[in-house]
């Protein structure tokens, strides 16, 4: 099997839930006290194996609050394409900062990299979930979560103008054999030369180089009201990013990138507010995502934030009805105020498509039968 086109997966999954405290054994304090531990292993025929841990811990003592947390392992596997056989090599012609004035050859090979190793993160929460014994069509949650993300996989933006920097993935005089190698792959793009004269090889390829921290906070509140008029229902969700701490090169330093052009916004959240009575629905939502940094022209502007209105109106067929029982119509609307999206000049485009949309006010029917 050619490991650059074919990958077998074998993976083995355990999880133990133990209830320590529980209705029969509850006491002042400890209405309820939950652990569970997981562990996931999985091989890989062309890197090798990872083994992941999971921990989650729940206590309520009582009145409707619980308090959770969890920490745990994880992992991406290098895709086909990072390990792959996708490359392409070039020799360009040009100046040496360590010895200027001169001129030097130089092989730059970029692409898929068949030693990669697995991306890994490392995670915790902790969070309040409360539903008030005394209000019980109430309930919110607050959760806050950390996540630490190591060996990111990354291409190599090396060159002699960086070399100290990328001194590992640069070799001055290279070996003929590893040159002639490269060139005999079939990877060259451009006029070839000969191996003897190539003063520098660079190794652009994929490599583990990257980290990444983030952490910050999720909020959900709910409400819940039975009326003769029918049931109002209403909903924030708010996520709240601190930090997006990350490093791009070896040794390079550490950026926050949180709020800036290509990147999460730090604030994001949805209103809803909803009806229901009978086979009859209703609901509006307001969604808002706040400004940030448009870092993508110089000097550096502030985006501005966005606010969008959707609308859904459903009919459901009710119970009773043999050929038509489990069918329901849908009517929606996205973005009812057709609300043009924020400025954000980016290269050729005016608007930032990776945070907003330029499609406006959108209409759509859905038609659904359940059974």
């Amino acid at each position: 099997n050619d490991k650059t086109t074919r990958r077998h997966t074998t993976s083995a999954y355990a999880e133990v839930f133990v209830p320590i405290v529980g209705d029969e054994n509850a006491m002042r304090g400890v209405q309820r006290l939950d652990l569970s531990l997981a562990m996931r292993h999985d091989d890989y025929s062309d890197f090798g194996g990872t083994t992941n841990p999971k921990i989650a811990a729940v206590w309520s003592p009582g009145g409707g609050l619980n308090l959770r947390a969890t920490w745990g392992k994880s992992f991406r596997a290098p895709s086909l394409v990072d390990i792959g056989n996708l490359n392409f090599a070039f020799i360009t012609d040009g100046a040496d900062p360590a010895n200027p004035p001169n001129q030097i050859r130089q092989l730059l090979i970029t692409g898929s990299n068949p030693n990669l190793k697995p991306e890994k993160a490392e995670t915790f929460s902790y969070g309040i979930d409360y539903q008030p014994t005394f209000l019980p069509d109430f309930s919110t949650s607050l959760t806050y979560y950390k996540v630490d993300y190591t060996d990111r996989i990354l291409g190599i933006a090396a060159s002699l103008a960086n070399e100290a920097q990328y001194r590992q993935f640069i070799t001055r005089n290279p070996s003929l054999a590893v040159v002639q190698a490269i060139l005999d792959s079939g990877v060259l793009v451009s006029t070839p030369q000969p191996a003897n004269t190539i003063g520098v090889l660079i190794d652009g390829r994929r490599n583990n180089i990257g980290t990444l921290k983030q952490d910050g906070i999720d909020l959900d509140v709910r409400y819940r009201l039975n009326t003769k008029f029918g049931t109002w229902s209403t909903s924030l969700q708010h996520s709240r990013i601190f930090h997006i701490k990350q490093v791009t090169t070896p040794g390079g330093a550490t950026l926050d990138v949180v709020d800036t052009f290509n990147n999460p916004i730090a604030d994001r959240g949805r209103v809803n507010v909803g009806w229901m009575s009978g086979p009859l629905s209703a609901n509006l939502f307001y969604n808002y995502a706040g400004d940030y940094l448009n870092t993508a022209i110089t000097p550096n502007v502030k985006a501005e934030s966005q606010e969008t209105v959707d609308l859904n109106l459903a009919y459901s067929v009710p119970k009773g009805d043999s050929l038509l029982e489990g069918v329901r119509v849908a009517f929606n609307v996205q973005n009812l105020t057709d609300r043009d999206p924020p400025i954000v000049l980016n290269g050729a485009n005016i608007w930032d498509n990776t945070s907003a949309s330029l499609t406006g006010r959108y209409f759509s029917v859905d038609l659904s039968k359940s059974w």
